[in-house]
């Protein structure tokens, strides 16, 4: 029996072809996992991120108009027509007289009320108004973000007594 070499290929030529696509496809595949993982980490950043927005924009929007504020460090008894918001352990809360809300579970590390520290914030028509400045803190896995906003309090003009030197974790608020 006599083999034509135009037939196909040998075995020895399909080991070399084999084994020039091996030491092309690991540096891609390694590329390629490595952009999974960024894209991964990424994509969490941004998940968080977009977490602490919202509780910085609910909070704005619920807190914005509120004719009475209380800072307080723990979360406080709410009767009537008065709310509440504010981080207890890992959850971030809000609650009225009769319901309590969870806005976010395990995303909110940190959540706290101040006054501003000069006492008022000077607005275009010169009228002195509070306001309420927020710091929320994000963190998941090694991941962290810090979001500061400040609120300015259209409605109040008496500034609630407070003591600058607690972290006030809620706000009750009418």
């Amino acid at each position: 029996m006599q083999f034509n070499r135009s037939d196909g290929f040998t075995l020895l030529e399909m080991l070399i072809v084999i084994a020039v696509i091996g030491i092309l496809i690991i540096p891609l595949s390694s590329s390629l996992s490595s952009g999974f993982k960024f894209f991964k980490i990424g994509q969490n950043r941004s998940e968080l991120q977009g977490e602490v927005r919202f509780i910085a924009t609910y909070i704005t929007k619920v807190i914005r108009n509120a004719d009475e504020i209380e800072l307080h460090a723990n979360l406080p008894t709410v009767t009537g027509d008065y709310k509440c918001i504010g981080i207890d352990g890992s959850q971030v809360k809000y609650c009225t007289a009769t319901d309590t809300k969870i806005l976010a579970t395990n995303i909110i590390s940190d959540l706290y009320y101040k006054i501003d520290a000069d006492g008022s914030f000077t607005t275009e028509d010169d009228e002195n108004n509070d306001v309420l400045i927020v710091n929320i803190v994000g963190e998941e896995g090694t991941n962290e973000y810090t979001l500061e906003t400040n609120i300015l309090l259209n409605n109040i003009y008496d500034k609630p007594t407070i003591d600058s030197s607690n972290d006030y974790n809620f706000i009750k608020f009418k």
